[in-house]
């Protein structure tokens, strides 16, 4: 028993020198391959520089340990050197090489090596006696203690940065230039699955037993992040240096986990736990803390009864029965977690497709509305290009067209894998989202690749001139995301992706600053035939639209013409509703320096801008005829096909222009097409009639006549504004005039529009200028026109007559409404005095709540306007107003007081009575014909609702 206890604790018993040995020979192979792929990915020189970092860390660890022993047990330096090679000082020094970057200063190796001797080997009982890895421990020097250190601009490092530039290394030796390395054999071997994978088979295979710990631990791993986080990231995270080192080294070692089989699960599972907790927490490097927290617990394991028998297995009946429950746990473990987790995987994707591209670009295509289409409509032919991964389609619900193509790229960085989608609008070939799914570039290098600066330059660049500017001090990172680019629009060009039918040419780059990407948009299919082909130096005409409305924003021509040393390439951009030139850029010439490359310069643009197409030209530059002949038929050509096509969207005449005070263009636009026909033609002065629209409800809010009439000097050009609500005229300008100054001119004076603003257009009248007769004449037929086009085409959208205005105290306008359409005919025409009757109705249940009577009666001064309103549910007149009368004052007049009117409130329709008042009979009978005229209508034609 007692040798039994002696062994139990004595870890020399634990060890098996053979596996010692392999794993000494697989840290060699492991730094050399990293020693590799530094010289691969960064050059022969630095690669150097890593093989002198490990050369400096084996001989500080093996020089210490001589010297620490040989003075501990006093041996000479050959017994001291004999000894220490039995306690793996290679070991020690080669794991600590696996965590040190190849840029560490090699004063820092020295100093993180000689303290991780001293603190863990020595103190800690070496490699063999010990319960802190001295690998593990460097690492934490090198992050807690060194971090600022790595990569610093030391003497050692400017050294070999500037070997590294030399002619010699840079074109002869420097495997980064002269291998292509994101590739093929290259690309698998950088990203470790070959080391992985050859290391993983060997010691599954050679070291079953050992083996348990590193399989439960990466299983249950994958099963948690998985369920946990998803399978993004897996890869990257599994790849992950401590977490490689670990699962393959550290956790196959037996003089770091438990010795039986239920200790080595069980540390896996605690260490798994840890790292999924950290992995979370967006801490991965952690994972060295909790390595180092299930080593000191190993002891512990090893001398529990219900783990470890005495011996070291897991035999003994208490530990049999924990290692039971343990398979069972972890049986049923295995089955539900993988069982839910299939289930969480597959049935959202159930009928979508194997790769969700749609997740990156929610924000702009929404599932609502959008989807990821299962099957490519084309063969995109992705294998012949190494860095994507696949071509998908996004497909809008309704209409199944396909909206945008997201390409799934990978690339190898720096320091592993970089993912990218980027998504296209194949109708106009711009980049519309640019997403960079993952990456471990180095901090402040290159990951600014993946910084919103970055992405910003990219989206609503044209795939075809797809580019990311380099970032000083991360070219490695940027040869990676060049070669994406490259199979990008590769695979654009070749495939046949775009689906850019409208023009092969992307003329809206050239004018982004005004009209950007994200309110405008090329026109794919032009709303007409530009007849291209007939005009020699045109090869294109293109419409630029307003994504909101659709509607075109701006015309570009896209033109090419010979200049004296070849071709001269200039789009040119027109405001289509103004004739105006708006945009001139010159693409590309080649014309002589300081002659006819002066046409180019921003000078000569500046005369060009604003001009109208109709009076488009270039002047003449003294010694450069050539080129002025040759931009002057590109001109023709321009000013010849703007005409004879009818490209111009303008209007006749812009008559907005002259009530901009009143109808502000930011609230009001001339209406392009005319909601009726105004017939014109049938009306000499008359030369348009013109809709001014309400922006908010396009509703008519004005309508303007445009008059050209003929004076005693020449054509008198007027413009009249009419509110055809109320029918009177709210706006009056003489355009041009050429009257007689003092007489026909003042026709066009403040005082004679003041007397024209504000009459209704049925009483439209100009008075007479004694001496201008002429242009009087010239003005009246203007009138008669306006008039007679106002009433023949019922122009007038004036309901007939507004009655509820008089009695609103009563019957306000947010409760009660004019009926614009009569529930029955109220035979008006067959009573003298009634012009109308009108009813009023309550918005809540669209009753008729009063009817109204528009009289107008002859009185003895003139006509006598009266409205009277009436409650047909009871048959009593309940409102009665004198609207206008010139009865005389004292006598007729006083039919229109209150005392009048009180007397006539409230009276029944069949009662309707107006007393006599001395000296007034005249009024009285033109009253009193009203009367005649209410009652009898109101009896003859049933008005009364009073049942």
């Amino acid at each position: 028993m007692d040798a039994k206890i002696k062994n139990r604790f004595d870890r020399h018993s634990l060890i098996d020198a053979k596996k010692l040995k392999f794993i000494e020979k697989a840290l060699l192979i492991i730094v050399s391959y990293l020693v590799l792929m530094t010289i691969f990915q960064d050059g022969f020189i630095f690669g150097l520089k890593h093989a002198l970092n490990v050369f400096i860390a084996i001989t500080i660890v093996r020089e210490l340990e001589v010297l620490y022993y040989a003075h501990e047990r006093k041996l000479d330096r050959a017994q001291a050197k004999e000894f220490v090679k039995s306690d793996y000082a290679l070991i020690t020094a080669l794991s600590m090489s696996v965590f040190i970057p190849f840029n560490t200063p090699i004063v820092v190796v020295a100093i993180v090596a000689a303290l991780t001797v001293f603190v863990i080997k020595i103190i800690f009982g070496g490699y063999v006696y010990k319960v802190f890895s001295p690998a593990l421990f460097a690492y934490l020097l090198l992050k807690l203690g060194f971090v600022n250190a790595i990569g610093a601009n030391t003497f050692d490092n400017q050294l070999f940065t500037a070997l590294a530039n030399t002619g010699l290394f840079s074109n002869y030796i420097n495997f980064a230039i002269n291998y292509d390395f994101q590739s093929g054999f290259g690309l698998a071997l950088s990203s470790g699955v070959i080391l992985f994978g050859f290391f993983a088979l060997l010691l599954i295979i050679k070291n079953f037993k050992q083996a348990i710990t590193p399989i439960v631990f990466i299983f249950t791993y994958i099963l948690g992040y998985v369920s946990i986080i998803g399978s993004t990231g897996l890869y990257e995270s599994i790849m992950n240096v401590p977490f490689m080192f670990i699962a393959i080294f550290v956790l196959f070692d037996q003089t770091l986990v438990p010795t039986s089989r239920t200790g080595k699960i069980l540390a896996a599972l605690l260490l798994s736990g840890m790292t999924m907790i950290f992995t979370v927490a967006g801490q991965m490097e952690a994972l060295v803390f909790g390595a180092l927290f299930v080593q000191m617990l190993t002891p512990l394991m090893n001398q529990c009864k219900w783990i470890t028998a005495e011996d070291g297995s897991d035999q003994s009946s208490e530990a049999a029965s924990a290692r039971k429950t343990i398979n069972y746990v972890l049986v049923v473990l295995v089955l539900v977690v993988g069982i839910q987790l299939s289930w969480n995987y597959y049935s959202p994707k159930i009928g979508l497709p194997s790769v969700d591209v749609l997740q990156y670009f929610e924000d702009t295509y929404d599932r609502v509305d959008f989807e990821q289409n299962l099957t490519s409509s084309r063969d995109y032919n992705i294998d012949a290009y190494d860095t994507i991964q696949g071509v998908y389609e996004i497909l809008s619900i309704d209409t199944k067209e396909i909206v945008a193509i997201v390409y799934d790229t990978l690339t190898e960085g720096r320091n592993g894998p970089i993912h990218v989608v980027i998504a296209v609008d194949p109708y106009t070939d711009i980049i519309v989202g640019y997403v960079v799914v993952s990456q471990l570039e180095t901090e402040g290098l290159g990951s600014l690749y993946a910084e919103q600066d970055v992405i910003d330059t990219i989206i609503n660049q044209s795939i075809n001139n797809f580019a990311i500017d380099l970032i000083t001090g991360a070219t490695v990172t940027w040869d990676a995301y060049e070669l994406i680019i490259q199979d990008v629009v590769a695979n654009y060009s070749n495939e046949d992706v775009s689906l850019n039918e409208g023009s092969g040419v992307d003329v809206l780059q050239y004018f982004e600053d005004t009209y950007d990407r994200l309110s405008f948009k090329q026109n794919q299919t032009p709303t007409r035939s530009y007849n291209v082909g007939a005009y020699d130096t045109i090869q294109g005409v293109y419409e630029i639209v307003s994504i909101d409305t659709s509607e075109i924003e701006v015309i570009i021509y896209d033109a090419i013409t010979q200049g004296r040393n070849g071709p001269i390439h200039v789009v040119i951009a027109i405001d289509p509703y103004t004739d105006t030139i708006v945009g001139y850029v010159v693409v590309s010439q080649s014309e002589t320096e300081g002659i006819g490359s002066l046409y180019t310069s921003t000078d000569v643009i500046n005369t060009i801008i604003n001009q109208d197409v109709d009076d488009f030209n270039i002047d003449l530059i003294a010694g450069a005829t050539v080129t002025w002949d040759a931009y002057d038929l590109m001109i023709q050509d321009v000013v010849d096909n703007y005409t004879n096509e009818n490209v111009s969207l303008m209007t006749a005449i812009d008559v907005l222009q002259y009530f901009e005070y009143a109808y502000d263009r930011a609230d009001f636009t001339q209406d392009q097409t005319p909601s009726r026909d105004y017939n014109v033609d049938a009306y000499d002065t008359i030369t348009g009639v013109y809709e001014i629209i309400d922006n908010d409800d396009s509703s008519i809010e004005v309508l303007i006549y445009d008059i050209v009439t003929q004076g005693i000097n020449g054509p008198i050009h007027i413009v009249i504004a009419v509110d055809p609500y109320i029918d009177t005229i709210v706006g009056y300008v003489v355009v041009s005039q050429s009257e007689t100054e003092g007489l026909g001119a003042l026709y066009a004076g403040p005082i004679m529009i003041n007397s024209i603003i504000n009459q209704l257009v049925d009483d439209f009248n100009i008075d007479l200028i004694a001496g201008a007769t002429v242009t009087w004449d010239a003005l009246e037929l203007m009138v008669q026109d306006v008039v007679a086009n106002y009433t023949n085409e019922d122009v007038s959208l004036k309901v007939v007559v507004d009655v509820l205005q008089y009695f609103e105290y009563a019957y306000d306008r947010a409760d009660f409404t004019q009926n614009e359409t009569p529930t029955r005919d109220y035979n008006v025409d067959a009573y003298d005095t009634i012009t109308g009757v009108y009813e009023i109705i309550s918005n809540d249940d669209s009753s008729i709540e009063v009817l109204i009577y528009d009289i107008v009666t002859q009185g003895i001064n003139g006509p006598i306007h009266i409205v009277i309103a009436v409650d047909p549910n009871i048959d009593t007149i309940v409102g009665y107003v004198v609207v206008s009368q010139f009865e005389t004052e004292g006598l007729g007049a006083l039919y229109a007081s209150p005392v009048m009117i009180n007397s006539i409130i409230n009276q029944t329709v069949d009662a309707f009575n107006i007393d006599l008042i001395a000296g007034a009979t005249v009024t009285w009978d033109a009253l009193e014909l009203m009367i005649q005229d209410v009652v009898a209508n109101y009896t003859n034609e049933e008005v009364s609702l009073n049942g």
